[in-house]
């Protein structure tokens, strides 16, 4: 039985970045899972729709997350480079968890088949992202085989951090997606942190719904 279940919606870019730009985000202990010198670089940006468990039953929450593969002890799991939520209350729960999450003030709005993002720390812009999403009958088979592929490939592991220690949680993921295409784009952190150059995402996700349980 699961002690959180969070459902959200939103947007997901995936990069394959060289090794090298990520190994100084890295605790002691984390390696990244590598493919051909290349790492998979997730970019999201979320919107909750449901939220259950002790701590944060009905709160809304908006997320700005960058993650990559990694391993520890033995075990792969996504490993944050940086998490950030606009609610005090769950970045608070999120650090007890293991989760580390930073404040910061995100917007997040769909019109039709648009989707507009945006988040900024101190009046400075750490990501803006406006997408379309595609429909018709071939979106609509991707669609429904996206979610197939997906199961197939996400990890049973978040490899947290508590007292700067990092931790195993075991979770589950399931998702509805459909593809979508950037119509503009700044991703003004990971440029400056040094993560992403020239490098576009390999894909790109409208996200209608996708669940994360904490086991």
């Amino acid at each position: 039985m699961s002690k959180y279940l969070l459902e959200f919606r939103g947007l997901t870019l995936v990069y394959y970045i060289p090794v090298e730009k990520v190994e100084n985000f890295l605790l002691s202990g984390v390696t990244p899972v590598v493919r051909r010198n290349k790492v998979r670089l997730y970019v999201q940006v979320l919107e909750s729709v449901s939220l259950s468990g002790k701590g944060v039953e009905g709160l809304k929450v908006r997320e700005l997350n960058y993650m990559i593969e990694a391993k520890y002890s033995g075990r792969k799991g996504y490993y944050a480079v940086k998490l950030y939520a606009d609610n005090p209350q769950y970045v608070e729960w999120g650090v007890s968890q293991g989760f580390l999450k930073t404040l910061a003030d995100i917007s997040y709005r769909e019109e039709r088949n648009r989707v507009f993002c945006s988040a900024k720390k101190n009046n400075k812009v750490l990501a803006r992202i406006e997408a379309d999403v595609d429909i018709g009958l071939l979106s609509s088979f991707k669609g429904k085989l996206y979610p197939s592929v997906l199961s197939l490939i996400f990890l049973n592991n978040f490899i947290g951090v508590k007292e700067k220690k990092c931790e195993v949680l075991p979770i589950k993921l399931r998702a509805s997606v459909l593809p979508a295409r950037i119509s503009y784009m700044d991703l003004a952190e990971l440029e400056e942190l040094g993560l992403l150059g020239e490098e576009k995402p390999s894909y790109v996700f409208y996200v209608k719904r996708i669940v994360l349980e904490i086991l």
